[in-house]
């Protein structure tokens, strides 16, 4: 086989190998030597670079090496708790955006299962609550294409959108057959307490559905008004929330 020149994607690999041997030395302090955590990190990360090096060299076709790291990071994450994840820069914009409310769209809340769309939570009061979209339901087709495969740069394309604007999307749903539901797109309204009363003269009830950018204020706001009608013990509902922003949420606790 011809030996292939070293390219632009090498530098990018050369960079990413010094990353990787760079972090050693700090590996050795995070990791301990008890659980041999250390040796098998190192012993991986050799493997891994031998993988990059054969990839960047030898594979018939260009690779997008970006896109190649990704897919570790995260499948890394793969191994972990259905809670833990690997955001990319990409991906955290948009996620950004989501959590400060600076759109318009179907407002929905998902993530890509099964290789559909799976709705986590309509966002409350949004065009998709409205249009009877449930948690749980997948996309099937966005304007007579199928979303099958989608990525998620593309979910953000095709279902933001001016206000006003429609798309038609076919649903799929546990029990029913898929159907048609066309969305008009909008602001999307993001508080993260939906609901804030006096169950009785003592007990006051909170339900946050979410930790965004302004949950620890809206939480507090939401306390005082109860403490104000009475309230001497609260319940706080954090059922179906949809999760968010850590210090958010230590700010609430």
């Amino acid at each position: 086989m011809k030996r292939i020149k070293l390219s632009t994607r090498s530098t990018l690999l050369a960079g990413v190998t010094a990353g990787i041997l760079i972090a050693f030395p700090l590996s050795q302090v995070i990791y301990s030597k008890q659980n041999n955590s250390y040796a098998t990190i190192e012993s991986k990360f050799k493997v891994m670079n031998q993988i990059l090096y054969f990839v960047n060299q030898l594979y018939y076709e260009t690779v997008d090496m970006e896109t190649l790291m990704d897919g570790a990071f995260h499948g890394i994450m793969d191994q972990l708790d259905p809670h833990s994840v690997f955001i990319s820069a990409k991906d955290q914009k948009n996620i950004n955006e989501l959590f400060k409310g600076e759109f318009q769209g179907v407002g929905i809340e998902f993530d890509i299962l099964n290789n559909y769309i799976t709705v986590i939570a309509p966002v409350i009061g949004g065009p998709s609550e409205k249009a009877g979209i449930q948690a749980g339901d997948w996309i099937i087709e966005i304007d007579g294409e199928s979303a099958k495969g989608i990525e998620r740069e593309d979910v953000y394309k095709k279902l933001r959108g001016k206000k006003g604007t429609r798309v038609n999307l076919k649903v799929g749903r546990i029990g029913t057959d898929p159907f048609s539901v066309t969305i008009v797109r909008d602001d999307i309204p993001l508080y993260s307490v939906r609901a804030s009363i006096m169950l009785d003269d003592r007990t006051g009830y909170v339900w946050l559905t979410r930790f965004s950018t302004k949950s620890g204020p809206e939480v507090r706001k939401s306390i005082d008004k109860l403490l104000n009608q009475g309230m001497s013990r609260m319940i706080l509902d954090l059922r179906n929330n949809s999760g968010g922003i850590l210090e958010q949420a230590a700010e609430v606790a």
